[in-house]
């Protein structure tokens, strides 16, 4: 810990309404809140006082971004100055399945450059779904080399296997190194052999689901003689009979994925059968071995998995080839199995077997299987006979996703009985789906549950909430179809409510009101204005121009440009003004984009929003015909000291002058007039902005296609309102001013500030001569 900061922060002291606290005070909260590491916990921390904001700032060790453009670099370092560990997600989960484009953004480059700059002692870093070159690890490796002790990739690309080399050569304190199912140009293995020569302290390498190819089982056999630490290798194929030396030298490994079987499990017979015994017999797993994942596995391969099936605590078999009966034989051997991963060709009949023997059950999944007849299995189908059998049989399940062919009310009933511990539950029907019900309970004791396309009656789903004291209930309508028409949910809410309150009484705990959508699900909040917008390319600015907004603003600049910079982005202002130095930020960051930013007014743009307004490409800065633009010279308050108050007047003259020079250059107006024309408030009408050169277009003819057409719109009239209120006059002249719309039927409102002289009504006659003379010339 920093112990200059410790001490600025001993000696601060708090004000307001409350006492302060003294010296013990801050030591003892040092002490404590450094073992806070729940990060909702720390932000409420953070949030009580300046002093504790500033012990989280340099206390706080790890930080997870979930968007890595929600916040520039610097500001992470000017934050958390401390940090130890960073992860950072880029592309969003849609790019899983090529939902989006490779080039959308998530570049790790400015983040590392931050990293390598700001912290110094990072151990950790952990980059998920981003664009990784081999430059970036390159600077990593050069700069890292003997802190960095994990490095996660998590299903990131742009990178090659010689940026890895330089990693598995400079960071030899590298504990763990996760590449799983990232996308890898392979141009040799020689970054493997490297890491197996130099670490001694390897405790995880994950390479699971790539394509990496060149992989020696000499140097994998290696890396376990020289880390007896290793507990997890997952490797991509590689045959088994292959890794039976990294096997014997392995004694600390406990977790192991990939590796594949040679000959497929089609091929049965007395003559396969021993064949592949004589080949795989010699493939003996490490004793602490628990965790096991194979790829390609067929029921004549089993055999080799007899020995340690007893102390398997998870076992994937997602991309084994194994039909009902060999999950049947394999199942009944693992009576401590905790996690199960499978596809639907386990069948009822293996779903029963595992309700039986598995008893430890807590986490199943059950994806679907392949279409191909020639390998689906013909009992492979999962139905509500199944699923009475698991909630009766594992009673400490608390995780479920099932694909199912059917599932009945009684299922249902069965899981609210017995599984007292299931707090996640989700069912998919094999097939097109139909209908879903989501359910979720926030809070610590939280139940979620997912049903689509199943036969279930609603009458019933309701005892399985009750029982499991979910309090949120929500429709989705499922099917593939556009987004949009995904989530035409109102009608069936209201319908869902209403069969609730007939079943349960108002007191029902089936209210739509909350939502809470695992995250494999499109959100709600997806659908909302601003990202509906933003897809359109549009950005609004509907506040003041304040921090906040401006940070809002400058960040969906940047990424509709880094998205795509050929297409304009259209920026509408609906802005009374704000700040000086927020509204500059949102020139820069226009300035900044390679497209065009069109700015459309709508409503008031006044102050730093008609500044933005001008700030758009030229050629494109549109205006609707009832808007209305305000320019005048900035203003602020300066209190304290008097050399205090001179630095703040002086850096307002700045502003002033720096507006002036960028509005000068904007509407090719002399700076001299421009100081001028806002010196106080300067209201303009669409055309009045047009000709100062404020705008460019005013959208009355429908074109741009933003409005329906208006036809014969001329500038209306300039008009000029009788100031009464700001004269001194009596109570008696008070009390008999003209109504306003004796002021209308006489002319005191005209067309224009140079008209003619006015005479008043008769009322007039009330105001005596003293008065006249003080009243103005209009």
């Amino acid at each position: 810990m920093d112990e200059g900061r410790l001490k600025k922060i001993s000696g601060c002291t708090t004000s307001g309404g409350g006492g302060g606290y003294d010296g013990d005070d801050d030591t003892v909260w040092e002490c404590v809140i450094p073992y806070v590491e729940d990060p909702l916990d720390r932000g409420a921390v953070s949030l009580v006082c300046k002093r504790w904001y500033e012990i989280d700032a340099i206390t706080r060790k790890h930080v997870t971004m979930a968007l890595c453009y929600t916040a520039p670099p610097w500001r992470l370092s000017r934050r958390f100055p401390q940090l130890e560990s960073l992860k950072l997600k880029g592309k969003p989960r849609a790019a899983m399945f090529n939902l989006i484009p490779e080039d959308w953004g998530g570049y790790v480059a400015p983040w590392v450059e931050e990293i390598v700059r700001s912290f110094g002692r990072m151990k950790v870093l952990h980059f998920r779904r981003m664009i990784v070159k081999d430059s970036d690890l390159q600077l990593l490796a050069a700069s890292f080399g003997e802190v960095l002790e994990v490095l996660r990739l998590d299903k990131c690309s742009g990178f090659s296997t010689d940026g890895l080399l330089h990693i598995t050569r400079s960071c030899r304190n590298l504990r763990s190194l996760f590449l799983e199912e990232s996308s890898i140009t392979e141009n040799d293995g020689q970054w493997l052999h490297v890491l197996a020569q130099n670490n001694k302290v390897l405790e995880s390498l994950n390479f699971y689901m790539t394509e990496l190819m060149q992989v020696s089982s000499s140097d994998l056999e290696m890396i376990a003689r020289n880390c007896p630490s290793l507990t997890t290798m997952k490797i991509s194929d590689c045959d088994i009979s292959d890794l039976v030396g990294f096997f014997k030298a392995a004694t600390s490994l406990e977790e192991f994925c990939g590796g594949s079987f040679s000959d497929p499990p089609g091929q049965v017979g007395e003559v396969v059968y021993n064949e592949q015994l004589e080949r795989y017999g010699g493939a003996a797993f490490p004793p602490k071995l628990c965790r096991l994942a194979l790829t390609y596995l067929g029921n004549t391969d089993m055999p080799i998995l007899y020995p340690i099936a007893s102390r398997l605590k998870r076992l994937d078999l997602l991309y084994a080839l194994l039909d009902t009966e060999g999950h049947c034989l394999l199942l009944q051997r693992c009576p401590n199995l905790e996690i199960l991963e499978t596809r639907n060709v386990i069948g009822d009949r293996g779903v029963e077997v595992l309700a039986e023997f598995c008893k430890r059950m807590k986490r199943l999944r059950i994806e679907r299987g392949a279409d191909e007849q020639d390998i689906e299995d013909v009992e492979g189908v999962v139905t509500q006979r199944g699923l009475t059998a698991l909630a009766q049989g594992c009673l400490e399940i608390e995780y479920i996703a099932i694909y199912v062919s059917d599932i009945t009310n009684a299922s249902l009933e069965s899981f609210g009985t017995h599984s007292k511990n299931l707090r996640d539950f989700r069912l998919r029907r094999k097939g097109k789906m139909e209908i879903g019900l989501l359910i979720a309970n926030p809070g610590p004791a939280r139940t979620a549950a997912f049903m689509g396309g199943a036969a279930v009656s609603r009458s019933k789903f309701p005892q399985f909430l009750h029982k499991h004291r979910s309090s949120s209930l929500k429709a989705q309508a499922s099917s593939h179809q556009s987004l949009s028409s995904n989530w035409d949910v109102s009608n069936y809410n209201s319908n869902l409510n209403a069969q609730a309150s007939s079943n349960h009484g108002p007191s029902s705990n089936c209210d739509v009101s909350n939502y809470a959508a695992p995250s494999w699900m499109p959100r709600f909040e997806e659908l909302d204005t601003t990202n509906m917008l933003l897809r359109q390319r549009i950005i609004f600015l509907g506040t003041q121009v304040d921090d906040m907004s401006a940070d809002f603003i400058i960040s969906q600049l940047l990424l509709l440009d880094s998205e795509d910079n050929n297409k304009d982005i259209k920026l509408f202002i609906n802005s009374p003004g704000g700040s000086v130095t927020a509204g500059m930020g949102i020139y820069d960051a226009m300035k900044l984009c390679k497209c065009d930013v069109s700015t459309i007014c709508v409503g008031i743009a006044a102050s730093m929003g008609a500044f933005i307004l001008a700030a758009g490409t030229k050629g494109k800065r549109l205006c609707m015909p009832n808007a209305r633009v305000m320019i005048h010279q900035p203003h602020g308050a300066a209190g304290g000291k008097l050399i205090e108050t001179v630095i703040r007047a002086n850096e307002m003259c700045y502003h002033k002058v720096k507006i002036n020079k960028i509005l000068s250059r904007i509407t090719g107006k002399p700076e001299q007039q421009i100081k001028l024309d806002t010196d106080c408030d300067n209201f303009m009408d669409a055309w009045e902005a047009k000709a100062y050169g404020l705008v460019d277009e005013i959208i009355n003819d429908g074109k741009p296609g933003l409005v329906a057409p208006i036809g014969d719109l001329s500038p209306p009239p300039k008009i000029f309102t009788l100031p009464l209120w700001k004269f001194e006059i009596g109570d008696e002249v008070e009390n008999n001013l003209p109504s306003e719309e004796k002021l209308l039927q006489n002319g005191l409102v005209g067309e224009s500030i140079g008209t003619e002289e006015k005479s008043i009504d008769t009322e007039e006659k009330n105001i005596g001569t003293e008065e006249k003379e003080k009243a103005p010339i209009l």
